[in-house]
């Protein structure tokens, strides 16, 4: 399903050496078994294979879920050439919901 625009769904992601810090990025579609994202390269880069933990899937009018991504595949967005759609499956499915 897709996320309405009127209220999109938002993904952070943890980077940097710490982990500490957070990128937003917006949900394009979502499914039982995964979510697929956008990401600007030259900002932040999602790389293929990786897992990453302690990831927050905030769903409005749901709450924040706290998720663990595998990064599955990466496409260029053809209308937007510095875009990126990352798919990603969910994994340890053991998600929380703190509305």
């Amino acid at each position: 399903m897709r996320p309405p625009l009127s209220k999109p769904a938002k993904c952070l992601v943890p980077y940097g050496e710490d982990g500490k810090q957070y990128e937003s990025l917006r949900v394009l579609d979502l499914s039982a078994g995964g979510m697929a994202v956008m990401t600007h390269p030259e900002k932040f880069d999602l790389p293929l294979g990786r897992a990453i933990e302690n990831c927050y899937l905030d769903l409005p009018g749901v709450g924040s879920v706290s998720v663990s991504l595998t990064v599955r595949h990466v496409d260029a967005v053809p209308k937007d050439e510095k875009a990126r759609r990352c798919g990603c499956e969910f994994v340890d499915n053991a998600a929380s919901i703190n509305a």
